[in-house]
């Protein structure tokens, strides 16, 4: 099968880049859609919009790429504000896998309500960690999760600098 181009992709969806809207020019079964437009794509599990075009899914984001720059992109694509489902123009950049790691928000398991901050049981505070190039910096000991919190974002603007997420 032959790699999608951003001629193809224009001949058969509209992107809008205000609101990352995909529509659908052509339906698969070759007529055209009703007077309305028909949005293409469904969230995934991760709240990711998937398109099938020829039978093959494609994320939006990276759909949005190549729509607008008539390139694949070379990394991966970062929605700057979440949710992942905002595929504006605005909201998209290219990144490295270990920079997009970098703007996730905060695990689901996470008790303190901060992103990089845990309860540590044998001193009874709080602690901030920072992870860059797989390394752990452990940024010290806290008396609150507000103040351990202040040191992980101190920490991650200058590790991580625009890709940095403090929450």
């Amino acid at each position: 099968m032959a790699e999608l181009t951003q001629s193809y992709l224009r001949k058969i969806l509209k992107y809008d880049p205000e609101t990352g809207i995909f529509t659908w020019y052509i339906r698969k079964n070759g007529r055209r859609p009703p007077t309305y437009n028909v949005v293409a794509g469904t969230s995934d599990a991760d709240a990711y919009i998937i398109i099938y075009i020829d039978g093959v899914p494609y994320l939006a984001a990276r759909l949005a790429w190549l729509y607008m720059t008539g390139k694949w992109p070379d990394g991966e694509i970062d929605h700057i504000e979440k949710p992942v489902s905002n595929n504006a123009w605005a909201n998209l950049r290219e990144a490295t896998h270990q920079q997009n790691c970098h703007n996730l928000i905060k695990a689901i398991n996470n008790t303190s309500g901060f992103k990089g901050v845990s309860w540590h049981k044998q001193t009874r505070r709080w602690r901030a960690k920072c992870v860059y190039n797989g390394q752990s910096y452990w940024l010290g000991l806290f008396d609150t999760p507000e103040e351990a919190h202040a040191a992980y974002c101190r920490a991650a603007k200058k590790l991580h600098g625009a890709f940095a997420r403090a929450g």
